[in-house]
């Protein structure tokens, strides 16, 4: 495979050049997190490449020792319509989620080896649901 090129902007990962078969990111150390992230994609007979991929490595824009990120590969099944625009869509999305910034908030003095309460994840869900929610809003209205 021939290796697509990745940067980070915007502390997002994005591809910046896709072959037409196949690419790969070699696998890359993220800022501020503690884990190196890299893909792979193979289009088989296909013309197109349709599936979108999004790798946030640090969501948590506070100060503190729990890293939260976000990866997530989006199928375009039938065209690129909705993978595209669910990519550019949904950390933004989340963001905007009461549930996300109320989780996040408590991010701030939490340590890798403290556990999540039943409350953080209960938000957390919420938070998903939310932005899961507000992108198929979003993409009904485009």
């Amino acid at each position: 495979p021939a290796a697509a090129k990745a940067q980070m902007e915007g502390g997002r990962v994005l591809l910046t050049q896709v072959t037409h078969t196949c690419s790969s990111i070699s696998p890359m150390r993220c800022p501020r997190a503690p884990w190196s992230v890299g893909a792979y994609q193979h289009m088989g007979s296909r013309e197109t490449q349709e599936d979108r991929l999004v790798v946030v490595p640090n969501l948590s824009d506070v100060d503190c020792h729990t890293p939260c990120s976000f990866f997530g590969v989006f199928d375009g099944t039938v065209g690129d319509f909705a993978s595209e625009n669910v990519k550019e869509l949904i950390i933004p999305k989340l963001n905007e989620s009461l549930s996300w910034k109320a989780f996040r908030d408590g991010l701030g003095g939490r340590h890798n080896d403290q556990a999540f309460s039943a409350s953080d994840e209960k938000l957390l869900e919420q938070a998903v649901r939310d932005m899961y929610r507000s992108v198929d809003e979003s993409l009904l209205q485009r």
